[in-house]
């Protein structure tokens, strides 16, 4: 399972298995942190692909898991420029993978390949990219990641918030609780006013 951060209201809208991460970018792969060989003797180069990684649509990013490798990494949704469908049958390729295709600010282009279930993995392949790529789109539009700064630009735009700033100690308790009051009464007012006049009027 993957690590969700619930406290900027992230959460997973979609996920799929037997997926492949391919990077398109004409740039050379960034080097490893640490030049020298792991202890076990196996290589730390990058390479241009990863297989059999789980693919988790988030509300903020994109989270691929290696279960066996026991490693993952994200793409978040800033750092996207575009997000494309790729592949699915052709005349001369009937049985070309389907894709997503990534643009990125950070890596250029990526490439997430479907591969499908373990039965009827061809027509399973293209309902997950198609459902992963609506999941992305929809992110992307809503942009749920801003929502903080964004109520936080609200808060501070507040008169109960601009008004006090401008008084000191007891009085600008005093000052900010009386607008708070006042802008709660505003607004269940303009909430439920059509509601009461409608009664008032029958």
């Amino acid at each position: 399972l993957i690590q969700l951060e619930s406290e900027v209201g992230e959460v997973e809208t979609f996920v799929c298995t037997n997926c492949e991460l391919r990077y398109e970018g004409s740039g050379p792969l960034p080097k490893p942190v640490d030049d020298e060989a792991p202890a076990n003797g196996s290589s730390n180069a990058w390479t241009a692909i990863d297989v059999s990684l789980s693919c988790h649509i988030t509300t903020h990013r994109i989270v691929l898991v290696d279960e066996k490798e026991a490693i993952a990494g994200s793409i978040p949704y800033p750092l996207v420029q575009s997000a494309e469908g790729r592949g699915g049958p052709s005349f001369r390729s009937p049985k070309a993978s389907y894709k997503i295709e990534l643009i990125t600010l950070a890596w250029g282009e990526l490439l997430i390949v479907f591969r499908g279930g373990e039965r009827h993995p061809y027509s399973q392949s293209g309902k997950d990219r198609d459902a992963a790529l609506n999941a992305i789109n929809r992110a992307m539009k809503r942009k749920a990641w801003e929502e903080r700064q964004r109520q936080a630009e609200k808060d501070a735009s507040r008169p109960s918030n601009t008004i006090a700033a401008r008084k000191v100690g007891v009085d600008a308790i005093m000052t900010k609780n009386k607008l708070l009051l006042r802008e709660n009464a505003n607004l269940a007012e303009t909430a439920f006013g059509g509601n009461n006049n409608a009664a008032n009027s029958g």
